[in-house]
């Protein structure tokens, strides 16, 4: 694993400039190149988190390859993904955030080999239990709560909020993922505020706004860069570019 990440690293240094940093920041969680000017402009507009391997990593890939895979094949996209998820796991490396996003993707990708719904809530609170019966300290670990808080947040307490209430210009598709991702990225924010003025003094304003308008690049940026990462296929070089 060790001589594949830093194999990586080198594909990603061809693509040169901040934006060769950014893909190995994004996939590799390697950030020694970020520049003075890109380490400002990340954390004033809040967006650290895209560049900080993380569950959310896992999430999208694994989003990308059950869309790949259908929702025919049940039983077969959830083995592949089983595996998928365990090798994910080792390729970011076993922090807590990913070990919490590994844990709960293996619940939820088993769950057609059981013939059972998932449930967001009861994978969170399962990998939440596992995690802290194995290393009770997990449980004070910054990471571990900001990342469960904010699968709570967007995965819970996002879709409650957005189906309360149905407003007239929510017809238009466009406005109404618009609000969605708003209000997905608001109670986010909301439910990891505490731990981020405790343990980090503070948090950006910016967040929200700079959250729904990368969130499309930060999405399309991660299955590029993974495939990209290990197979090398220069042609990839061009989107990865364009979307960093």
């Amino acid at each position: 694993l060790g001589n594949l990440r830093s194999k990586a690293a080198e594909r990603f240094d061809r693509i040169g400039g901040d934006e060769a940093e950014l893909c190995k920041g994004l996939v590799l969680g390697i950030k020694d190149g970020f520049s003075y000017k890109l380490r400002r402009d990340i954390l004033q507009s809040g967006v650290s988190y895209m560049t900080a391997v993380s569950g959310a990593h896992i999430t999208i890939f694994i989003a990308v390859l059950c869309e790949l895979f259908g929702k025919r094949r049940r039983r077969l996209t959830s083995i592949v993904s089983f595996a998928a998820v365990l090798l994910m796991m080792a390729m970011f490396g076993f922090s807590a955030s990913v070990v919490r996003s590994g844990i709960m993707l293996m619940i939820t990708q088993s769950a057609p080999l059981f013939c059972r719904r998932t449930d967001v809530l009861n994978s969170l609170c399962a990998a939440l239990l596992l995690m802290t019966v194995l290393t009770p300290f997990a449980a004070a670990d910054p990471a571990l709560l900001m990342s469960a808080l904010g699968v709570f947040g967007a995965a819970v307490a996002g879709p409650a909020l957005n189906s309360i209430r149905r407003f007239g210009w929510e017809r238009f598709a466009a406005a109404a993922k618009l609000k969605e991702a708003a209000t997905v990225s608001l109670c986010a924010m909301v439910c990891v505020l505490p731990v981020s003025v405790s343990a980090f003094g503070g948090f950006s304003l910016a967040e929200i706004p700079a959250s729904v308008a990368l969130t499309p690049f930060f999405s399309a940026g991660l299955p590029l860069g993974v495939i990209y990462a290990v197979s090398g296929i220069p042609g990839l070089m061009i989107p990865l570019r364009a979307v960093m």
